[in-house]
């Protein structure tokens, strides 16, 4: 079965936020990264708990031209063994040449109190709901082992809520 995704602008570039008033720090926020959210993935039927799926997700950009498309095949036939395999091509700034990056992600699940199944991307021993691909980057990862902040969190306190 072949799914097509479509998925809403993406900004892919890197936020500078304000810590303090005379210090700027460069950090990377999770608004400027491709994101897969397994739980959305699920609800949308992207991928579906019981069986094998593949298809093409794509990312708009903020005009709604294609920016990224990436391949994917799923087996979450077995909650103890599921993974969800992606197939991009990212291409290197410094030769300009494409890179072919083919990345399989284990998959688990837990069993929430009042029943069914969660799932979850496993990434470094830890279970977490999403991924994150950097701007520059080759792998989808978590959003701590990737040190992402959220714009918010250096919003000016006198704007924020």
């Amino acid at each position: 079965m072949r799914r097509v995704v479509r998925r809403t602008a993406i900004n892919t570039y890197a936020k500078m936020v304000a810590i303090g008033p005379n210090r700027r720090i460069k950090r990377l926020t999770v608004e400027s990264c491709l994101t897969l959210d397994i739980n959305r993935l699920i609800r949308e039927r992207v991928v579906l708990p019981g069986s094998l799926t593949r298809g093409i997700m794509y990312w708009n950009n903020a005009v709604g031209e294609r920016a990224v498309s990436i391949t994917y095949e799923a087996d979450l036939n077995h909650p103890a063994s599921s993974w969800l395999n992606l197939g991009y091509v990212k291409w290197r700034s410094s030769t300009g040449q494409p890179h072919e990056i083919d990345q399989r992600l284990p998959l688990t699940t837990t069993r929430p109190h009042l029943g069914g199944w969660r799932w979850w991307f496993l990434d470094g021993g830890c279970r977490v709901g999403r991924i994150y691909l950097l701007p520059d980057g080759d792998q989808f990862r978590a959003r701590l082992a990737l040190e992402l902040v959220y714009s918010s969190q250096y919003g000016n306190p006198q704007t924020s809520p």
